[in-house]
């Protein structure tokens, strides 16, 4: 994020335009990265259903295989070939809209409705880096098109919110996962107590 505030700040001091298209892009690629990462730490450990949407390493995409495919695997761990898999699945994963950002978000069973407040600005971010990119900014007369500063400012402010709320609830269900495990040791030891309590 210090890139896109550098850039945005450049642009501010400079009124140029394409220097704020640039903050633009970057700030999408960020929120990007940002995902790809928060994936890579969750679907490592995902249940088999959501492990059967990701292709084995090498593959473009997910099939069924014959037993023949795992030989290119001996050697390595079934964690270290899921990690693999889901790294190279996510080298060519993208989320250019919100839809697609909440999907995902419900995929690895985050509550949207945490960030739903913030995903119409994520949207408008994303639909202007895609005219950026795909349409070098112009409008329908080909011209090029005026970007608003404050829009762009509303974008990177939402765009912070919106990974820092995710990081803020990532860290709870961790916190939540640590407090559950200590409960089961604690509960397990009771009752392991009570077994050789009763049979003693």
């Amino acid at each position: 994020m210090h890139r896109v505030g550098a850039l945005a700040r450049v642009a501010i001091d400079s009124e140029n335009q394409d220097v704020l298209r640039s903050a633009v892009v970057f700030l999408h690629a960020t929120l990007e990265d940002f995902l790809r990462s928060l994936a890579m730490q969750y679907l490592v450990s995902a249940e088999e259903s959501v492990l059967n949407e990701i292709p084995f390493a090498g593959n473009a995409r997910a099939e069924k295989f014959w037993l023949g495919k795992l030989a290119q695997f001996r050697g390595r761990t079934v964690d270290e070939v899921i990690a693999d898999s889901v790294r190279q699945h996510l080298n060519h994963s993208t989320y250019n809209s919100a839809g697609e950002v909440a999907g995902f978000l419900e995929s690895i069973s985050f509550d949207v409705k945490h960030v739903r407040d913030l995903l119409p600005e994520v949207d408008a971010m994303m639909k202007r880096r895609h005219q950026i990119v795909h349409r070098a900014d112009r409008d329908d007369d080909n011209r090029p098109a005026t970007l608003d500063l404050e829009a762009v400012m509303n974008w990177i402010t939402a765009t912070n919110k919106l990974m820092a709320q995710i990081l803020a609830l990532a860290s709870n269900r961790e916190a939540i996962t640590a407090v559950q495990g200590a409960l089961k040791q604690v509960i397990d030891a009771l009752e392991k107590a009570q077994k050789e309590q009763k049979t003693g």
